[in-house]
């Protein structure tokens, strides 16, 4: 970092942080404070220097005519610093009545008031814990308060784009034999399915529950879970299949069986055939057994 700035920070803090300077813990946080707050102000700073969504006096609108431009409108933000105040460009249309703010559909914000980073850092921690812990450790890690309904409502929002975009994967997978790209490629996978029931507004319901995992070069073991309360064949296909074409190499050819415990029902064989075209370089281990109960935990919101 620029020494002349460490050198100003140093100058403005040190008479309050030379206070704790034999106490590490309480130097660390007080910093940590400091920081937060100054990038609280710098990100404040920053957007407020840039158009935000302002695409000259019209724009197009989908029923034919153009939204014209109103003016700024306010949108308060929670990030990972804390809230800031951002105007954005707003369009509004006569015609159809439609009203749009181009900055929020850009920069990712969509109708909710977080911020890319603060939604990523509650999605990450909400794989693994309940809304109410992931809001607990939010304002444990980062200051902020983002309550669990809110959380609850994001997740639901992400996963939904997720599984949408496995979706269409798939469907082209289907029709036209176009594997997407693989995010890793890995020499061996591993595949587990099961079942499990789990209770909704309406009721009870069997939740069908997957694991595909592998081991990195390091000998580490990866996972990547998947769930939906599909029947076993829908299941195999659009979700056990999707993911494991996913993962694999364009030049892979696999054969694997996912049995469905505890009914052992619907075993569903992935064959040569599935993959017409590919050359094969080798062949899947696949391991059957119950799912963890991180997965369980992950499907309230599939």
């Amino acid at each position: 970092m620029n020494t002349k700035i460490m050198e100003e920070l140093e100058a403005a803090y040190c008479e309050e942080l030379n206070l704790l300077a034999d106490d590490l813990g309480a130097l660390e946080q007080a910093i940590e404070a400091k920081m937060r707050q100054l990038g609280q102000g710098l990100l404040q700073r920053l957007v407020q220097r840039q158009p935000n969504g302002y695409k000259g006096s019209s724009i197009y609108c989908n029923c034919g005519g153009s939204k014209r431009f109103v003016g700024h409108r306010t949108k308060n933000i929670n990030t990972i610093f804390g809230w800031i105040k951002i105007e954005r460009a707003y369009y509004h249309c006569r015609h159809c009545g439609v009203g749009l703010a181009p900055y929020d559909l850009d920069s990712g914000l969509g109708h909710g008031q977080l911020s890319a980073g603060l939604a990523k850092a509650c999605c990450l921690l909400a794989v693994d814990d309940s809304f109410e812990q992931t809001s607990r450790k939010i304002e444990q890690l980062f200051g902020q308060e983002v309550s669990p309904n809110t959380i609850d409502r994001l997740t639901h929002q992400v996963g939904s784009v997720l599984l949408q975009q496995e979706d269409e994967q798939l469907v082209a997978f289907q029709t036209k034999r176009q594997i997407p790209d693989a995010q890793i490629t890995p020499g061996r996978v591993y595949i587990a399915a099961d079942g499990t029931t789990v209770h909704e507004t309406d009721g009870w319901h069997e939740s069908k529950l997957g694991v595909i995992y592998w081991e990195d070069g390091r000998g580490h073991r990866n996972s990547h879970y998947v769930g939906r309360f599909d029947n076993s064949e829908i299941f195999g296909w659009r979700r056990a299949v999707a993911v494991f074409v996913k993962l694999m190499r364009r030049s892979l050819w696999a054969t694997a069986r996912l049995g469905f415990a505890p009914k052992n029902a619907d075993i569903l064989t992935v064959r040569r055939s599935l993959l017409t075209g590919i050359t094969p370089v080798s062949t899947c281990g696949i391991v059957q057994s119950h799912c963890s109960a991180k997965a369980v935990r992950r499907q309230r919101s599939g």
